[in-house]
């Protein structure tokens, strides 16, 4: 596949399904055997674990995503990005604050065949508990 259409999987994902909450979408996109390498403690494997977080994180936020830059190269694409929430629900053991952020990080991804593949990422998670009211 293209660097293009390995772009275009990304963008779909992020701005597409994300903040449309299309989970079911995620069949068209993402493969079957889909690899998490940031994968959160109760996340399953597979496509069937990608909705599991995707689900969960609406559960806990209502983010909407912001793509701030996208680089690709052969089959990887890394994504710089954004989303705004308020958390609502419990994320990763913290109870709802109720309070509104802004969360940042970056995403890495391999597209294999026009399907996420593989996952990483690195994320901002002090600012968010900064934002949130769990450190001075």
């Amino acid at each position: 596949m293209s660097i293009e259409i390995n772009r275009a999987v990304i963008r779909r994902y992020k701005e597409d399904i994300l903040n449309s909450r299309d989970v079911a979408a995620l069949d068209l996109i993402v493969a079957e055997d889909y690899l998490d390498h940031a994968a959160f403690p109760e996340q399953g494997p597979g496509r069937n674990g990608l909705k599991q977080r995707v689900e969960y994180l609406f559960d806990a936020f209502d983010p909407h995503w912001t793509v701030h830059d996208m680089i690709a190269e052969r089959d990887m694409v890394v994504v710089r990005w954004s989303h705004s929430a308020l958390h609502r629900g419990e994320f990763l053991g913290l109870q709802a604050t109720g309070r509104a952020f802004t969360m940042r990080g970056i995403d890495m991804y391999r597209v294999v065949a026009g399907k996420m593949s593989e996952h990483w990422n690195v994320v901002d998670m002090f600012g968010l508990y900064k934002q949130v009211g769990l450190l001075p």
